[in-house]
């Protein structure tokens, strides 16, 4: 096995709670900030959502099918939050 592939656990939980979708993210049981989740919808528009960014990531490449929404980055304790989302099918990337 090289040395360079070890044995790390990678964990983000999601919970959906009446408009407010929220979550965190640890690597061997130790919070992660800054990480970009960047949310995508098949049918919603960017300006459905409120309390996220929806500035282009840079770097990130743009999807056709499925525009980007919005993005957050994880805080310090691994926690983020995207505030005000209408009910609907999303695709979550990190």
């Amino acid at each position: 096995m090289s040395q360079f592939l070890q044995s790390v656990q990678h964990m983000f939980a999601i919970t959906y709670i009446s408009n407010l979708f929220q979550g965190h993210v640890l690597s061997d049981g130790q919070p992660i900030r800054d990480v970009n989740f960047v949310l995508f919808s098949a049918v919603l528009d960017p300006k459905d959502v409120d309390g996220c960014d929806k500035s282009a990531i840079k770097g990130f490449p743009l999807a056709k099918k499925q525009p980007i929404i919005c993005h957050v980055k994880s805080q310090e304790d691994g926690h983020f939050t995207f505030p005000s989302l209408p009910v609907g099918n999303y695709k979550l990337v990190c």
